[in-house]
């Protein structure tokens, strides 16, 4: 009989709670683009979907580091959770009565030491790592003991993979705390597996944590775009309706030199919507909508005052404090 191989068509979404109340939406190409540690292009599709199906059964959150697709050359994924995950559901569980955990050390003279935490001295070798699990509702605690020799991962070169080469007393702690926890509470936590127990946290955890879900910034960014486009849309039609200023004392300052407005310092700006508002200090404001040559959105500010008139429609090279956009000095280029 033909195996049978998910595509990744079968499951075009996956949408569920996860434990911590976040509504999770995880697609194929999301997980491929933002949820691979490792080499994103080996990553297969039954790989990826295996990853959503995980993420769903188990409600987990991979935004928040809960769980990892790892992939390193042409080796099968590994799809593990961090230790938080273990312990979180252990407390849980209720039935969580605390735990002990440490290394174990071979001593110059042959003699093997069980020690909580992880300190090693000069004069010993570590060989393993241990855990107890207490449950109020077991009379004897579960005890795990694992050798370092088991777990600890290499890179091809043989050395030692970051993470063990510079704290392999902490790690090989983690792993046997993680299997302890993993056996006590098996309805909690069967099938998952550590990044210790699977991988290096140090090359897996580099990769920042996504805050928002994909999807709301690409939406966000098409959001965006869409507005720049209806912005110059706009501009292009008040280019075409602007004409000269009739010169009437009541709409415009008195004339200026032209060089004056001349220079960088001076930007052009169509104005779209005219207010006036009043500020803490009981002066009246003009609150201007407006927008550049580039079509980018500005709210302007300008005292209400003989020498500051402004309405809706008109075209204006002014001189802005970038501070709080205060007008400082304009000059009037058409008006509607």
């Amino acid at each position: 009989m033909e195996k049978s191989i998910i595509k990744r068509n079968d499951i075009p979404e996956v949408v569920y709670t996860s434990e911590d109340g976040k509504e999770i939406r995880l697609t194929f190409d999301l997980v491929k683009r933002y949820l691979v540690s490792g080499d994103a292009t080996k990553v297969s599709d039954e790989e990826v979907v295996l990853f959503m199906k995980l993420c769903e059964a188990q409600k987990l959150n991979p935004f928040r580091k809960d769980v990892y697709l790892i992939k390193f050359n042409d080796e099968p994924a590994s799809l593990v959770v961090s230790k938080d995950v273990f312990i979180r559901r252990a407390q849980k569980s209720g039935l969580c009565n605390g735990w002990r955990a440490g290394i174990v050390v071979r001593h110059d003279n042959g003699s093997i030491e069980f020690r909580e935490g992880t300190l090693t001295l000069e004069n010993e070798t570590l060989i393993g790592g241990w855990a107890e699990v207490f449950r109020k509702d077991w009379q004897v605690p579960l005890k795990i003991t694992v050798s370092l020799s088991e777990y600890l991962r290499r890179r091809k070169d043989g050395q030692p993979m970051r993470s063990w080469q510079q704290m392999p007393a902490t790690m090989i702690r983690k792993v046997a705390l993680e299997q302890a926890l993993r056996e006590a509470f098996m309805e909690e936590l069967q099938g998952l597996y550590g990044i210790e127990e699977m991988s290096d946290p140090q090359e897996v955890e580099n990769k920042p944590a996504i805050v928002v879900q994909p999807e709301e910034v690409e939406q966000a960014e098409d959001q965006k775009v869409q507005e720049k486009m209806k912005n110059q849309e706009e501009v292009q039609a008040l280019q075409k309706v602007v004409r000269p200023v009739e010169e009437s004392k009541q709409s415009t300052p008195e004339v200026q030199p032209a060089e004056k407005f001349q220079g960088d310092e001076y930007q052009l700006f169509f104005i779209r919507e005219v207010n006036i508002i009043r500020a803490k200090n009981g002066k009246d404001y003009f609150k201007l909508t407006a927008y550049t040559e580039d079509a980018e959105k500005k709210i302007l500010y300008a005292e209400a005052n003989e020498k500051m008139q402004f309405e809706k429609n008109m075209t204006i090279k002014a001189k802005i404090q970038k501070e709080n956009n205060l007008i400082l000095d304009y000059k009037v280029e058409n008006a509607a």
